[in-house]
């Protein structure tokens, strides 16, 4: 039935009883309105719709002139409201359970209070109250923020006064004030950042977020690293210490492009090294003073299957990288940092590509641009690769091919200059069913399996190598076999180190020795000899 208010009366509904004014609806087992004071009160399973504001209470008593409101739940505690997004406020009116309410749109904050104001801004000043900022549960969240008192303002932001962060109803945080940003993308102080290691010692950090319009936002954490000294003062040591800032710099233009770049600036007041040995400070050593190091991320669909991408990790020393990597033992063991580029084309029976690699020499202290006499690195050149995948051919044979044009320079200031050479790489793979034949390490005995076994499928690589020779210095030749090793080995490159992809970091274990020009002379033989050694023929 359909009542309309008239100046002087009290209206008062049962069962089902429903209150409708504007955008706002309240439902319960009874409802009691005053015209003249334009005040309801609502009893009994009393669900409240106000904008995109949803209320779940046992009584709520609401002033219209005032703007306030109270409400209670069924043991006399604070009552539970919920902002919601992605559904209107007409969508949420036509709603009458509590689960209708609860799964409708998507929740942006919850609380629970015995009462509220709200502003002619849309905003709500809330009485002593428990706050929750995330689509959680509405009725029983996992975690809480109570307050005595705060300020909401859907869509922006949240201002708390003396907040506690409860867990499961555990305390764990206390405040003296807290401003959250309730917006999906709003500029502000990120929480801080508080690290540790045996490296570097106490760290600390203060983010601030800014945002860039709808596409690019920006980091900004000054920070400071108090560092750890070493027991011998007279040696150096690993780690950095100083003022610090680092910056984060994101992008997503276009849904087919996106990335980031990311750059820590460091002043360290550690001693400066030895360039050869970490362990051994320079003579006369001042501090390291500026420091730095960067990547770059980028991915990006060039539509007609073409794409590209790059991976770029540069620092601005060689022992930053030992410095900045709380594993110091397995930052050591290592010789490079890759940085790759690729532009591809990946069809559905075929890829071709044109990948481009930089290694960054990590062995020795030397600063990443100079004249430094630092030994040769090997790099690759823009290297074309086309590879079918594995296909069916015939009967129940299937294969596939591969093939890479190498370009390849040696460069360094070392003696011997600069060398450089083409190489071919082609790869074969084809697999068969032999009957009666178990496949490897299915944990059977080895033999034939008895009559009425289902055949065993193996498949066999062929590696066939074209052989490429490439001029080094000192006038050693680097060759590269006509096989390949062990199956449990990864790739290696022409220098000992591994493809990249399989690996962050690039390289093989570092020897005894530690002099660049000793490393220049004796590396190269011993390198190539081992690669010298017999390869292992192709199965059959």
């Amino acid at each position: 039935m359909r009542v309309e208010t008239e100046p002087g009366k009290v209206l008062i509904a049962r069962k089902n009883a429903v209150l409708r004014t504007g955008t706002s609806v309240i439902r319960a087992d009874e409802i009691t309105y005053d015209h003249t004071t334009r005040m309801a009160e609502a009893r009994g399973n009393v669900r409240l719709v106000m904008g995109g504001l949803v209320g779940f209470a046992e009584h709520v008593t609401v002033d219209l002139r005032q703007r306030s409101l109270t409400a209670e739940n069924a043991s006399g505690g604070g009552a539970a409201f919920v902002q919601k997004e992605n559904v209107t406020p007409e969508e949420l009116g036509a709603l009458e359970t509590t689960e209708q309410l609860a799964k409708a749109g998507r929740n942006t904050f919850s609380f629970t209070t015995k009462g509220f104001r709200f502003q002619e801004d849309g905003a709500y000043v809330l009485e002593e109250s428990s706050f929750t900022p995330c689509d959680c549960d509405v009725l029983k969240p996992s975690w809480r923020i109570s307050t005595r008192g705060a300020e909401l303002k859907p869509g922006e932001s949240a201002t708390l006064t003396v907040p506690a962060v409860h867990v499961y109803g555990v305390p764990v945080l206390l405040l003296p004030w807290l401003y959250l940003p309730l917006a999906e993308r709003a500029s502000g102080l990120l929480m801080p950042e508080i690290t540790g290691s045996g490296l570097s010692g106490f760290q600390l950090d203060q983010p601030l977020f800014l945002t860039l319009g709808r596409s690019y936002d920006l980091t900004l954490a000054p920070g400071y690293a108090f560092g750890n000294d070493p027991a011998d003062p007279t040696l150096g040591s690993l780690g950095v210490k100083g003022p610090r800032l680092s910056t984060e710099f994101r992008y997503a233009p276009a849904a087919t492009i996106d990335g980031r770049m990311w750059l820590q600036l460091i002043y360290d007041l550690k001693p400066e090294r030895d360039p050869i040995d970490p362990n051994v400070l320079a003579p006369g050593a001042q501090r390291r003073g500026p420091r730095s190091w960067g990547l770059w991320e980028h991915r990006q669909n060039l539509g007609n299957g073409f794409f590209g991408r790059a991976d770029v990790k540069l620092y601005s020393d060689g022992f930053l990288f030992a410095d900045t990597t709380n594993n110091s033992g397995f930052a050591r063991s290592y010789y490079y940092v890759p940085s790759t580029a690729t532009v591809y084309h990946r069809g559905q029976d075929d890829y071709a590509g044109l990948a481009l690699a930089y290694r960054q020499d990590i062995r020795w202290g030397y600063p990443l641009f100079g004249d430094a006499p630092r030994p040769p690195v090997f790099q690759e050149l823009p290297t074309l690769r086309y590879a079918l995948p594995t296909v069916p051919l015939f009967g129940p044979v299937t294969g596939g091919v591969e093939l890479e044009l190498l370009p390849a320079v040696t460069a360094g200031r070392a003696a011997g200059g600069r060398g450089h050479g083409w190489g071919l790489l082609a790869r074969a793979a084809g697999c068969g069913w032999h009957p009666g034949q178990r496949p490897p390490g299915s944990g059977r005995a080895p033999g034939p399996h008895p009559p009425g076994r289902d055949a065993a499928r193996e498949c066999h690589l062929r590696s066939g190598r074209r052989a490429a020779a490439h001029p080094l210095p000192g006038g050693a030749r680097e060759h590269l076999p006509a096989g390949g090793g062990a199956d449990d080995e990864p790739p290696r490159l022409r220098d000992g180190g591994r493809v990249p992809g399989h690996g962050a970091v690039e390289g093989v274990r570092r020897g005894s020795h530690r002099d660049p020009s000793q490393h220049q002379a004796l590396g190269g033989a011993a390198r190539g000899a081992a690669r010298l050694r017999p390869a292992r023929p192709p199965g059959l």
